[in-house]
């Protein structure tokens, strides 16, 4: 796997933020996050586990599931909404 840019993470970390906020509360699959990045699918799900440790999203369904749906918690949408509404 070839090496990524510490800034190009974070753009690509805003992106995923920025497209859980967009689906609402609906849970997305870590595919269609990465169909809709144009993103590798073991890049997205590496950061959707770095985010996660974060706080900011959540895995839902069974734990040991192979595919996984994802979330903004409750509290990084509501804060994630007060940046994109100013």
């Amino acid at each position: 796997m070839s090496r990524v840019s510490q800034s190009t993470e974070r753009k690509v970390k805003e992106a995923i933020l920025y497209t859980l906020y967009e689906a609402g509360l609906k849970p997305l699959y870590t595919s269609s996050i990465a169909i809709e990045l144009g993103r590798d699918k073991e890049f997205v799900r590496r950061l959707l586990s770095i985010l996660e440790c974060q706080g900011l999203v959540r895995h839902v369904g069974k734990r040991n599931s192979r595919k996984k749906c994802w979330r903004l918690t409750d509290t990084a949408y509501q804060e994630y909404g007060k940046l994109v509404s100013d």
